[in-house]
């Protein structure tokens, strides 16, 4: 069950943040690409998706042993969450532009701080629900 857990979290993960990255085009503050954007969405979703759907009551139909409907909910709130995160609009001036960057400094120092916090809590509660 645990494999089954871990591989139905990182396909419904890797089709939201394809999704969310390639076609929505949401980008990680301050980066240039769509690498970072694709890799940081992934193992947000990838891990909360596990974690939640792990965590969740199982319904719907069984897949290979393991209820997939959790998994695909996590995964699709999340995204929505992460979607919410709108990017800057190009600056008209340049005070704009200065001040755009300062937020963004501020911004990469709360996301980074955010991302490890989440991490830690999410793996936490991952190996929680396996050991218990």
């Amino acid at each position: 069950m645990f494999l089954i857990d871990l591989l139905l979290a990182f396909v419904v993960a890797l089709i939201l943040s394809l999704i969310l990255a390639g076609l929505a085009g949401w980008q990680y503050p301050g980066r240039v690409g769509i690498w970072p954007s694709l890799l940081l969405l992934f193992f947000i979703l990838f891990f909360a998706t596990w974690a939640g759907g792990a965590w969740l009551t199982p319904v719907g139909p069984v897949v290979w042993g393991t209820y997939w409907v959790p998994f695909v909910l996590v995964g699709f709130i999340i995204a929505l969450l992460l979607a919410a995160i709108v990017p800057p609009r190009r600056p008209r001036s340049r005070v704009e532009a200065i001040e755009q960057a300062e937020a963004r400094a501020d911004t990469q120092m709360a996301l980074g701080v955010f991302f490890w916090v989440f991490f830690i809590v999410v793996v936490a509660a991952i190996i929680a629900r396996y050991i218990a």
